[in-house]
């Protein structure tokens, strides 16, 4: 019973902190100087990225994306490519930056993390769920949506774990 002039007001606050939520780790890991594989911009972007795919994956496990009047298989394939370009082009700016940058980036591509990033972060958080997303387009199997949202929900587990781990070491 609100008046539509309120109504805008919650929306557009809403929508703010939403962005700002999706934002925050990402700017707290930006601000931190002493950790060069942290700071800068790409953490943010890589968060940014990071949360509207899991958001998308949330809703596809719940199954909540009959009446919401978009095409959740066509953007949650998007989502997962611009997230997969993020976390690669992190890790790339990492391999060719300061030698700590480059120390954590050895870490995730061929040290101990190694495992985290290739197994972890790359097959089960973008390259299986890519697959798995790209078959439901196709074929439309909720079933397959659900696994393929599982996975990038362990993958965006992975990559933070693996994106802190491999900063402190």
């Amino acid at each position: 019973d609100a008046s539509p002039g309120v109504l805008g007001v919650v929306v557009w606050l809403g929508a703010a902190v939403a962005l700002f939520t999706m934002v925050y780790p990402g700017m707290v890991l930006g601000s931190m100087r002493s950790v060069p594989f942290w700071s800068g911009a790409m953490p943010v972007l890589l968060l940014l990225s990071a949360a509207p795919l899991s958001g998308a994956a949330i809703v596809t496990i719940i199954g909540g994306a009959v009446d919401i009047g978009i095409n959740l298989r066509q953007l949650s394939l998007w989502l997962l490519v611009a997230y997969g370009v993020m976390l690669f082009a992190h890790v790339a700016m990492g391999v060719q930056g300061t030698p700590a940058e480059r120390a954590a980036a050895r870490q995730l591509i061929a040290g101990n993390l190694s495992y985290v990033f290739w197994v972890g972060m790359t097959l089960v958080g973008v390259v299986l769920p890519l697959a798995l997303l790209a078959w439901d387009a196709w074929a439309s199997d909720p079933l397959v949506a659900r696994m393929g949202a599982v996975l990038v929900l362990a993958g965006g587990l992975l990559m933070r774990y693996g994106i802190v781990a491999s900063g402190v070491k």
